[in-house]
């Protein structure tokens, strides 16, 4: 509140009209679910948050003008759908309304620094507010299309042209600066033949300090061709010929992870270097998922492999003393992996890449190594509990995801200590919540690190994409929205930074009710976890 002395006249004037309106808000609110007064109280409470809103920036108010500024966008929601959608809408209003109280009672007494605002506020409705679809985000990117074949642009150019503002179509690298500083593309999807140390350099060049997306378009499937792309800066890969699930999965991933509503790009270099630096798969881990994902395979096969590697078997053995599994007197590698079975051997060896990077400084977050690994285990567990009342099939594939759903916060805390930002971190985490935090700190988060980690491991498609997806599930492509659902359900009750399942948020259970997911049964699940736990 920097302002305040240097507009003294102001922020009385301010003061006294911002307790004036507080106490028209609540009856305002209340008066939203009755036909013929929604037109009136919706406009009038969009004034009063609007208006507070500009003055509160003026004054440097910072609480004050976040809360306004969140409200106002989803005031006008409600004010465009023309109705209230659900009783939610009406709780979380009320409860911006106590907040708002609170702030007008300590300006009136005189408080040097106002309170901050409940951290509820920053997650109630998320999924309520209006976004640009990602069709419409795309419709606003140029793409570089370099592609030496005839035949090859005659047949995708076409499907690009619906996708895209604009395509720039090159069949050479000749005159290849001046055509990129005047298509300035937003994305460049580009022949691996076209992939060489030259013309990288000149594409860098030519994009200055943007960080344009590129997908590389493929026909060689193997693994050292295409850790070497990505090693040259490549970010994705599509292999010929292009697929549309392939093609519009992969174009939803750029959209999310580079680019806002506003087109402004997402910088991530620094977590890509980390990436870039770790060493790929193991053979023994490749071989493991090869036979977990076999359903002819016997768990005899499984049992030799893991012998063969003494870290893989410890991770194994290890895993056993964990209580959230409540296995005791287990002494030997053929138990250990007899008594797991082929899921959650496969879950459990994967975590096992969090070994491949140096121990983490988790204290920003408010807990240790520990509390992160008994944060990913009990996410795993509550999940392999609920998917086997809802969907069994589907429990190798969400089994993974819960349990490697938090590694990218290895890398997030490295970044930020390197920036020595812990203190502001901690603060912005106890204020609201530790993924807005990774956000305002580093423009990522943990789930987006995650899934650009798995996505260089080359794991399963839908594994990167339903963790990539689960901030915002009903984006996601139509074949995997059911399984960024999951995850987005499961992170949302067992948060990155704590042990506990919460309860379930009203949020959630209308997303479920929106899904058409039993409510009952997910409690259910959870009743059993934390009986499970307390027994521990």
């Amino acid at each position: 509140m920097s302002h305040f002395q240097a507009n003294d006249a102001i922020f009385e004037t301010f003061k006294d009209q911002f307790v004036s309106d507080v106490q028209q808000i609540e009856p305002l609110v209340l008066s939203l679910v009755h036909p013929g007064n929604f037109d009136e109280s919706i406009n009038n409470l969009f004034r009063i948050y609007h208006n507070h809103k500009a003055l509160s920036a003026f004054l440097n108010i910072t609480p004050i003008h976040k809360v306004t500024e969140r409200v106002e966008n989803i005031l006008n929601h409600i004010r465009e759908s023309k109705k209230i959608h659900d009783q939610t809408e009406i709780d979380w209003l009320l409860a911006v309304a106590d907040q708002m109280q609170t702030w007008a009672d300590e300006l009136e007494l005189g408080v040097s620094e106002l309170s901050l605002a409940d951290p509820e506020i920053f997650t109630m409705l998320k999924l309520r507010e209006k976004k640009a679809s990602i069709n419409q985000s795309l419709r606003h990117l140029n793409l570089l299309y370099l592609e030496e074949n005839l035949h090859q642009p005659q047949r995708y150019l076409p499907v690009f042209d619906k996708i895209f503002k604009k395509v720039t179509h090159m069949p050479s690298t000749e005159r290849l600066i001046a055509t990129v500083v005047a298509a300035q593309p937003d994305l460049i999807m580009i022949s691996d033949t076209f992939i060489n140390p030259q013309t990288l350099s000149v594409l860098f060049k030519a994009n200055g300090k943007r960080e344009v997306p590129m997908i590389a378009l493929t026909q060689n499937n193997q693994r050292k061709h295409l850790v070497k792309l990505i090693n040259q800066g490549v970010h994705y890969y599509l292999h010929r010929p292009i697929g549309s699930n392939p093609l519009k999965r992969t174009l939803y991933s750029i959209v999310k992870s580079h680019y806002t509503k506003k087109k402004v790009i997402i910088s991530t270099k620094k977590i890509r270097n980390f990436i870039d630096n770790l060493d790929p798969l193991s053979d023994t881990l490749k071989e493991i998922q090869r036979i977990c994902d076999d359903p002819g395979s016997a768990i005899t096969d499984l049992i030799k492999v893991v012998k063969k590697d003494p870290v893989t078997s410890g991770i194994i053995l290890n895993a056993t003393k964990f209580p959230i599994y409540g296995l005791k007197n287990i002494t030997s590698i053929d138990q250990a992996v007899s008594t797991f079975g082929k899921r959650t051997v496969k879950a459990l060896t994967l975590s096992g890449l969090s070994q491949q990077l140096q121990p983490a400084d988790f204290s920003m977050y408010g807990m240790d190594e520990k509390r992160f690994l008994e944060i990913a285990y009990l996410r795993m567990r509550l999940m392999s509990t609920w998917m086997g009342k809802v969907n069994p099939e589907r429990i190798d594939i969400l089994s993974i995801s819960a349990l490697l759903g938090n590694l990218g916060q290895m890398l997030i805390a490295k970044e930020i200590s390197a920036q020595h930002g812990e203190k502001a971190f901690f603060t912005l985490l106890q204020d609201r919540g530790p993924t807005a935090a990774e956000e305002t700190i580093l423009q990522t988060n943990t789930t987006a690190v995650t899934a650009d980690i798995l996505y260089y491991w080359q794991m399963p498609s839908e594994l990167v994409d339903s963790i990539s997806y689960s901030d915002a599930p009903m984006e996601a492509v139509e074949e995997i929205r059911f399984l960024a659902l999951a995850n987005h359900i499961i992170y949302s009750l067992i948060p990155i930074n704590s042990a506990d399942i919460l309860p379930l948020h009203p949020t959630i259970r209308l997303l479920m009710k929106e899904a058409a997911l039993d409510v009952e049964t997910l409690e259910e699940a959870i009743k059993e976890v934390t009986l499970q736990k307390e027994k521990l």
